[in-house]
């Protein structure tokens, strides 16, 4: 490992060699050829028709196998290289390394032919050989090194393909000036000149410095004399701009042919916006009048994530810490990375802050279908009516796996201590988070530090409303609020990183220096720090989903012509009928919405209180004071004995409960104008808000916690651990009664049954011989079949803290921040009522069917919601009190008012219920694959009615994507009617809907959040899987006694293993092949995604 490595760290870590001891950890080679494919697609797409600009490839290190098999992922999703103008790479010489020279590692690792291909020229933007070390044991072969060099050199050069080789850092630092560094890369002039001889118009130097502004290196390099004709520096943003254009004109002033690089490992002032770059790269073009050859990306993306942030993988998982201690590594001991700064310990709730209030809705209804098939024989018969009475049990499960807390935040699609990805832009964070408007983006841990001129525009209009509106007193006092309650109330998070004097973001280089609430010194005059702290808490909330209760309402129902009685449920533990749901956002809000409120709310009265006088009498019992005192004290983690408070010496101001308060105006009480939203049968209701939210890990359960208790002693051994969903088993009575065709003979069903009971009459010895006369064949109109459809009607229910109070301050209340802006509701106003809208996030239901008597089960499917209209159960709606008209009410409308006229909210303010989908939208089909238009109609109808029945329909694809699903899977050799299948079921055929955030959908269940909205590399990664070793390797595995192939396939696709034993993966087989049916093929279900031989 250290041969391969070392090539690719001594060009890496120009900027910081002292890092050169470090090995670099290799990313996801995948992820980065797919996101770094799509970043350069985006360059050139965005930046047009260039005419002084050519574009090259990311500087590819040439002597790296990983970036070899990167490479082919760019290939792989679709890396428009053609469209560029060249290629850029780096190449050194390391015998002792890589037991390879430069040329020959150019050649052998397969550089040459995939960049002759494209019939594209290769500039080596970074040239060399490691032997000019700093190691002065080599410096007595140097001139049998210069030997070397001028071979190498004419090696290069002796391909036509390679039209300009840059010495990396070559000009001697002693006469020149440059990166001392890296002086250790100098030669002398005569050494240059001998070296590149040969010819010296495609040799360049590479200045391994960022661009001054003084254009002083072209000039450096021609006063060398020695004939290098290129000239390469490093621009580090969109900043630089000036810097480069004076760099470029100096280049052209000197006749030199200039390179322009972006960036080094550990700082890049550009985002993963390709838009960005693209538009620093028109600035250039249109700025100077000559050639200029401009890097499209990283230098050895490999190791240089910044244009694939979504690629930084960081090891990091959810662990129970108590309040009073901080995230560490549970081998080394070290501080480790927390989650985020306005989330950064999720669900370790240890800290002694009160719970706020529990508020409860339901969620859609489970529907359980299950087809009985019965014939005469199951049932009690008159004639040719008989009377059938089932009894069934049905396993049920209630996976929250998926649930998300909508609208309060998002801290899973920002840069974390996850991840680098940032998928939520400043506008979408500020325009559709609670969280994220009222804390604004910017001073927060994660992301870079505002400070220069180009920030101002992300200071000025990301910053929140509370740090313009409050006092810097105010917002000081808020602040050191947060550092008194570390260790009581929350934990003592980490607020920033330095690297240096500065706050830099966090997590980046992995090295950064944490800065936690209690190490910030509030009281130093302009410390950088201080306004990084919180102005509330970011603990989580307890809150909770359940399933029904034993028994429930209505003990008999009727569903077509099926009556259900007798209803119950069992579960194991009493644990097994809720799940322990971890809310984030929720302490936060409450505090920041009752700041806001304080800022116009003089009439609101203060809080009268009781306080408690030291010293206070002693008493050898129970204190003589209320029970709400009590309660005060226990929550704030103080004593309740008169004894044990006089030992700290303090008064003690306890707030008088809200019975005991004086009458005064009621902000908190609701209007008469706030109205309930519809709701349809199976709690389906109308108009929920749903957008991409924080985890609320409803699937953690006891392994997950497993230094709960190293951790915490036996502190929490009441605790209610998760078992990662919410099971049970249901037992039912169905009843129904049926008419068959024909009338039966005296030898039917009752016969026999009347016979048999005379025979108990008898001796007992005589009893079986004389009940086996009583079975006499029935006529074959008796033998005809009847289905019934059993449905069974199961209620969920989610409990949320803190709703109310939150509704109450943000819109409802009659002192609400809404009314504050919108303060007359009602005709001809702007809003003439206030919908009390919920929250909508998606929970799976699944049911399996355990026990049946009196009939045969035949089939059995899991929906939710209205019966007349359900969804599938895969797709359940969970709901969350208020937050749709927080939505609504607070954010969209509060700042549409606070626009200036004529300004959108950017990327949130496009056309209403629909997202852009990278499909090919003018596909016809291809003539292999005309056979399936008959599916057009079908899927455009199911994929329809799944859609509406969404409370926030938005659109899906269905019509327009349909002919290049189709192409593709015939062209990849995948049944069409299976990607069909997993389309509708994954995502019901993209229905995005219309929050933009909510793009963010999986497609076809490819599991990977790089890829989560993008509908052609979510299609591809399907369409891949059916030929992988992985897939086929399980599913033709005859010692794992699969049903079928494709058994083993769904059951991997689902689960990421190849268990047959795994009840989740084999419930997601059965699942496809139900839906398989919804397409009326006439068709078995196929024997592998390859098989295609029907349709």
């Amino acid at each position: 490992m250290k041969k391969i490595f070392l090539a690719v760290f001594i060009s890496l870590f120009f900027i910081f060699p002292k890092n050169l001891t470090e090995a670099q950890e290799i990313p996801d080679l995948e992820c980065v050829g797919r996101e770094l494919a799509k970043y350069v697609n985006g360059v050139i797409d965005n930046a047009g028709s260039l005419e002084n600009v050519k574009l090259l490839s990311p500087a590819f290190n040439l002597g790296s196998p990983y970036e070899v098999e990167m490479f082919g992922y760019m290939v792989e999703y679709g890396a428009n290289f053609a469209a560029l103008d060249g290629f850029s790479g780096n190449l050194y010489s390391h015998p002792q390394g890589l037991d390879l020279r430069a040329y020959q590692q150019y050649t052998e690792l397969g550089w040459k032919g995939r960049f002759d291909s494209y019939g594209k020229p290769v500039v080596i933007t970074e040239f060399g050989d490691f032997r000019l070390s700093p190691d002065d044991s080599t410096k007595d072969a140097r001139q049998w090194l210069i030997d070397e060099m001028i071979m190498e050199f004419n090696d290069v050069h002796s391909d036509p393909g390679i039209i300009s080789t840059l010495y990396f850092s070559v000009l001697d630092y002693n006469k020149y000036g440059g990166n001392a560094g890296f002086s250790w890369n100098n030669m002398s002039d005569g050494e240059i000149s001998t070296v590149i001889a040969s010819n010296p118009g495609v040799a360049g130097a590479n200045s391994a410095s960022i661009v001054d502004g003084t254009g002083s290196f072209p000039v450096k390099v021609v006063s060398t004399g020695t004939g290098l004709t290129w000239v390469l520096e490093i621009t580090m943003g969109p900043g630089d701009i000036a810097n480069t254009i004076a760099a470029v004109r100096s280049a052209h002033a000197q006749g030199l042919v200039p390179v322009v690089r972006f960036c080094h490992q550990f700082g890049c002032g550009f985002s993963a916006d390709p838009a960005e770059l693209a538009a620093f790269i028109r600035q250039l073009d249109a700025a100077v009048d000559q050639e200029v050859w401009v890097i499209a990306g990283p230098n050895e993306p490999v190791a240089e994530l910044w244009a694939t942030p979504e690629c930084q993988g960081r090891d990091w998982k959810v662990e129970w810490w108590d309040c009073s201690e901080i995230a560490r590594d549970t081998e080394t001991g070290e501080e480790s990375a927390e989650f985020h700064s306005l989330r950064p310990y999720p669900a370790s709730n240890t800290c002694s802050a009160t719970n706020p209030d529990l508020v409860s809705i339901c969620g859609n209804d489970m529907l359980v279908i299950e087809d009985i098939e019965v014939t005469p024989r199951d049932g009690s018969c008159s004639g040719s009516t008989c009377h059938f009475e089932i009894q069934g049990q049905t396993e049920i499960t209630i996976d929250t796996t998926n649930l998300e807390l909508p609208i309060l935040g998002n801290t899973g699609l920002v840069p974390n201590g996850v991840s680098g990805a940032n998928i939520l832009s400043f506008e979408e964070r500020v325009n559709e988070y609670v969280s994220w408007y009222l804390n604004g983006v910017i001073q927060r841990a994660e992301e870079r530090y505002f400070i220069s001129p180009r920030d101002i525009y992300e200071l000025v209009n990301f910053s929140g409303p509370l740090r313009k509106l409050l006092p810097q007193q105010t917002q000081t006092t808020l602040r050191q609020t947060q550092k008194n309650e570390v260790g009581g109330t929350r934990h003592d998070q980490i607020v920033a990183c330095r690297d240096g004097e500065d706050p830099t973001a966090c997590y980046v280089r992995q090295q950064e220096e944490y800065e936690r609430i209690s190490e910030v010194n509030i009281t130093r005059p302009n410390n950088p720090t201080t306004s990084y702290i919180p102005y509330s808490s970011t603990e989580d909330a307890d809150g909770y989903i359940y399933g029904p209760p034993s028994s429930w309402e209505p003990a008999t129902e009727t569903i077509g012509e099926v009556e259900i009685s007798n209803l119950s449920i069992d579960y194991d533990q009493d644990v097994d009928s809720l799940e322990r749901l971890y809310f984030a956002h929720i302490f936060e809000n409450k505090k920041l919405g009752e700041t806001l409120q304080s800022t116009y709310l003089p009439g609101k009265p203060p809080k009268k209180t009781f306080t408690l006088t030291a010293p206070l009498l002693p008493t050898p019992n129970s204190p003589l004071w209320p029970d709400w005192v009590t309660r005060y004290l226990l929550d704030h983690g103080l004593p309740i004995l008169p004894d044990d408070l006089n030992d700290l010496d303090i008064d003690i101001e306890i707030p008088l409960p809200d019975a005991l308060q004086p009458d005064g105006p009621n902000f908190d009480e609701i209007p008469a104008d706030v109205v309930l939203p519809e709701q349809e049968g199976g709690c389906t209701i109308v108009g929920a808000v749903n957008n991409p939210g924080d985890d609320l890990y409803g699937e953690l359960d006891e392994t997950t916690r497993e230094n709960k208790r190293e951790l915490s002693g036996e502190k929490y051994e009441d605790f209610i651990e998760n078992e990662g969903s919410v099971t049970g088993v249901i037992n039912y009575t169905a009843t129904f009664d049926h008419t068959f065709d024909e009338a039966f003979s005296d030898s039917d069903n009752s016969a026999n049954q009347t016979c048999k009971s005379n025979c108990l009459l008898g001796p007992l010895d005589q009893m079986t011989a004389c009940s086996a006369q009583c079975d006499v064949d029935f006529p074959p109109s008796t033998e005809q079949k009847y289905t019934a459809r059993v449905v069974i009607k199961i209620p969920v229910a989610l409990e949320m803290p803190g709703a109310n109070d939150i509704w109450a301050d943000f819109v409802g209340g009659s002192g609400s921040i809404f009314r504050k802006m919108f303060p007359k509701i009602g005709a001809g106003s702007a809003r003439d009522k206030i919908i009390d809208l919920p929250g909508e996030s998606n929970a799976s239901y699944e049911a399996d069917n355990i026990l049946v008597s009196g009939g045969q089960l035949t089939n059995e499917i899991t929906l939710a919601g209205n019966i007349d209209k359900p969804v599938p159960g895969s797709s359940a709606s969970v709901y969350f009190p208020h937050l749709g008209g927080i939505s609504e009410y607070f954010l969209k409308d509060i700042q549409k008012m606070l626009r200036p006229k004529g300004v959108s909210g950017g990327q949130i303010e496009t056309t209403k219920n629909e997202c852009s989908i990278n499909c090919n939208t003018s596909a016809t089909l291809s003539p292999e694959a005309q056979k399936y238009e008959f599916l057009r109609d079908i899927v455009i109808d199911l994929a329809g009615r799944w859609t509406e029945t969404q409370q926030n329909p938005g659109k899906n694809y269905a019509k327009e994507c349909f002919n290049d699903v189709i192409n593709q899977s015939v062209a990849k050799g995948v049944n069409p009617a299976l990607t069909l299948t997993i389309w509708l079921n994954e995502s019901g055929a993209s229905n995005y809907t219309s929050s933009v955030t909510s793009c963010v959908t999986q497609d076809f269940g490819i599991n990977k959040p790089e890829i989560a909205s993008d509908f052609k590399a979510q299609l591809n990664g399907f369409l891949a899987l059916p030929g992988s070793l992985g897939y086929e390797d399980c599913a033709y595995d005859e010692d794992q006694n699969w049903e079928a192939p494709i058994h083993g396939f769904l059951n991997r696709f689902k689960q990421g293993g190849c268990d047959p034993t795994d009840e989740v993966g084999n419930n997601y087989y059965e699942l496809i092949q139900r839906e398989w049916e919804f397409l009326n093929l006439s068709c078995p279900f196929p024997d592998y995604p390859t098989d295609m031989s029907c349709p």
